[in-house]
């Protein structure tokens, strides 16, 4: 975790960032992280 002053919240697996709340405008869903792990990358 990495605190921030603008409510960010990113998921990033091995260096590689599969999900941005600043970028959607909302958390993700268990399935769109399950998705993203399984998507090459």
């Amino acid at each position: 975790m990495v605190p921030g002053a603008r409510g960010a919240f990113e998921v990033f697996v091995d260096g590689r960032r599969i999900f941005s709340k600043l970028e959607r405008g909302r958390f993700p869903t268990e399935e769109e992280i399950l998705e993203a792990l399984d998507r090459p990358g």
